[in-house]
């Protein structure tokens, strides 16, 4: 069995903690309290239902499986590095955009953006919290890539939106609205 509380911890939030793989940086875990385990198993059964759908995991962190352990319920997933061959976490979309960036690198981070959006209603992936701080910034070989870390699947005791596509457009565009506002007040170069 693996000791999980041996990996370097790389972030905690309100409830939970992030953990890397020290012999796969490619892979980290999540780790909730049993008794604060909501959003982790809301999450679990959310990426169980796209692997179900086959929905391609190309702007969320590939999904590897859940994790028990005595008193903590825990999800590996990819790691989203700053770059390829970093184990630099990758920074947040505002950490991004309020550096000063050059008229192609917005250009870029516009289209990166947009890219994240068409993904989530092509496939109909629903964000329970279209968060600045649950979308980083990767950058790839062939330009940036957005994706959403953090906060998937209806938050609803029934989640319609995951099931119904009309219902899940509409919610994901309310929140797309939400994040241009608050990413747009950061940066107003952005023009999104």
């Amino acid at each position: 069995m693996t000791d999980y509380t041996n990996w370097p911890l790389i972030g905690q939030g309100e409830e939970r903690s992030c953990y890397l793989n020290p012999d796969d940086p490619t892979r980290m875990a999540k780790f909730s309290p049993i008794r604060q385990s909501t959003q982790t198993r809301r999450e679990i059964r959310y990426f169980n239902t796209l692997i179900k759908k086959g929905v391609p995991f190309d702007f969320i962190p590939r999904y590897y499986g859940e994790i028990h352990e005595k008193d903590r319920l825990g999800i590996e997933q990819e790691f989203i590095a700053d770059e390829p061959d970093s184990f630099r976490a990758a920074p947040t979309v505002s950490d991004y955009v309020s550096r000063s960036l050059t008229a192609e690198e917005i250009a870029e981070f516009r289209k990166a953006y947009f890219q994240l959006k068409d993904y989530l209603l092509r496939w109909n992936v629903i964000p329970a919290n279209l968060a600045i701080s649950n979308v980083v910034v990767s950058k790839t070989p062939s330009g940036l890539r957005l994706v959403m870390v953090d906060g998937v699947g209806g938050t609803e005791l029934i989640p319609l939106a995951n099931w119904f596509r009309f219902l899940g457009k509409r919610k994901i565009e309310r929140k797309w609205v939400k994040l241009t506002r608050r990413l747009n007040a950061i940066n107003s170069r952005l023009n999104l």
